[in-house]
């Protein structure tokens, strides 16, 4: 389980390795009008939860950092992030969820390409991550795109 708190009250190591992940990704690849309101939702259980509800929407992706790679294979998905340094484990973020997880960085892909729900896997914090839309859309996220 990927409890964003402990028994202390106080959010787990991997709860904040998570909000990293989630704040700089979306600071750095979403449009800045509206990173604001969609972290500010994430403070509270309900609000993670309507948060990952809302990768199923249209997200708001800064065009210049983000390349269309619906049509992809999960191997070649899984190179290119690879070869831009992806390491083993990420953070997933997807509609249907109970929570966000650290998760391998295959059987996150896996997950995300075999459903329609909407998901982020950060990959490096703000710097390379991958979204897919509700509508099945995925987008290379990066500073750099191909």
């Amino acid at each position: 389980m990927n409890s964003a708190v402990g028994s202390s009250g106080r959010p787990t190591c991997r709860a904040a390795t998570i909000e990293l992940h989630v704040d700089r990704t979306v600071k750095a690849f979403m449009a800045p009008e509206r990173w604001l309101a969609l972290l500010g939702i994430r403070h509270t259980a309900r609000g993670r939860s309507r948060f990952r509800h809302g990768l199923s929407t249209d997200l708001p992706l800064r065009p210049e950092c983000a390349t269309d790679v619906t049509d992809r294979t999960m191997d070649e998905l899984l190179r290119t992030l690879k070869a831009r340094g992806a390491p083993t484990e990420c953070v997933l973020v997807k509609d249907g969820l109970s929570s966000d997880e650290l998760a391998d960085l295959d059987t996150a892909l896996a997950r995300v390409l075999a459903s329609a729900s909407g998901a982020l896997v950060s990959c490096i914090p703000g710097e390379l991550a991958l979204a897919q839309t509700g509508d099945g859309r995925r987008y290379l996220l990066t500073p750099h795109p191909e």
